[in-house]
């Protein structure tokens, strides 16, 4: 059950960093020589967006930890029987 949850998790977290690096890719394909065409409005929309993600992925990174923890005591007290 718990390592079923771990799976998903770990999926979303795969998914997060995608639309991460998408994101990334595109404000790197902002050429700097031509300034006058760098829409900002999409660009701070983008900055908002990437600021959303990040905070998914640090939730679901922290869910990721605090289930191993769990996985890894019960394989312990299982150890201990």
């Amino acid at each position: 059950m718990l390592k079923n949850e771990l799976k998903v998790l770990k999926a979303r977290r795969a998914s997060i960093k995608a639309q991460c690096t998408h994101m990334k890719n595109a404000i790197e394909a902002i050429n700097p020589e031509k300034p006058e065409k760098v829409d900002v409005v999409s660009v701070q929309q983008r900055r908002d967006k990437f600021k959303e993600y990040w905070d998914q992925y640090n939730d679901v990174q922290t869910r990721i930890f605090e289930l191993l923890e769990t996985i890894d005591d019960l394989d312990d007290d299982v150890e201990e029987l």
